[in-house]
Order: structure tokens, then C-alpha cells, then sequence
């Protein structure tokens, strides 16, 4: 499978999963040719909480260490899995900003060097 029909496959796949962003100033959440985004505006531990007694598959949080951070500190992020690409950007945000228990699940190499690990966290 080439590049174009690897990105084809993974942006139907995410086009179809549910989307919820978090934001306070956000009124929508337009999601291209998919349906838009739902937006959590208020309770936000709270709808998260809701979103994890729903059955369905994991909650995936994408570019936001502002709010892993606080969601960490809730205790409502069961598992971590780290996307390790190669590449050189200087300074950034660490990953977690408190001491917390993690346990190694699992790694897995893709071609050009992206590295997925997987851990679990300690409940706090």
C-alpha cells in the first residue's frame, strides 16, 4: 500500500469516528465533509467521565497537553500511547507535568521511524 492509499484509508477511518473538542470560545466544529465536532464547553471532567461510561472505543486526545494535563490530574486517562517521530523542534511541553506511576504495555515500529509506545498509568 503507498502513501496516498495509506492517508486515504486513516482519514476515513478518523472521518468517522465521533469528535468532541474541548473550548470556550468555539461556537462549532466543522469537520470537513463529516459531521462537525460536538463542543464541551462546561463540566468538562464531567462529560469526559460521561464519555467513558459509553461503550465504543478509546478517547483519543490529539495536540492539547494543556488538557491531558489536566485530565491526568483527574485521574481520567487510563493508558498513554506516545507517537515518537524522529525529528529536531528544540523546546516543548513534557508530557507530564506531575510524578505519576506508568507501566510499559507495548511498542510498535512503523516504517520512517514512528515508534508507538504504549503504557498504563497508576490510578492517583
Amino acid at each position: 500500500m503507498d502513501f496516498k492509499e495509506q492517508a486515504d484509508s486513516f482519514t476515513d477511518k478518523i472521518g468517522a469516528l465521533s469528535k468532541y473538542v474541548v473550548s470556550t470560545e468555539l461556537k462549532e466544529a466543522p469537520w470537513g465533509v463529516w459531521e462537525p465536532a460536538t463542543i464541551i464547553k462546561d463540566n468538562v471532567f464531567e462529560e469526559i467521565t460521561k464519555l467513558k461510561e459509553r461503550r465504543g472505543k478509546d478517547i483519543v486526545i490529539w495536540g492539547s497537553m494543556t488538557l491531558a494535563h489536566s485530565l491526568l490530574k483527574e485521574g481520567l486517562i487510563d493508558e498513554v500511547q506516545l507517537r515518537v517521530i524522529p525529528a529536531t523542534l528544540g523546546k516543548g511541553k513534557p508530557v507530564f507535568d506531575h510524578a505519576c506511576g506508568i507501566e510499559f504495555v507495548d511498542a510498535k515500529t512503523y516504517d520512517q521511524g514512528l515508534v508507538l509506545l504504549r503504557d498504563t498509568l497508576e490510578s492517583s
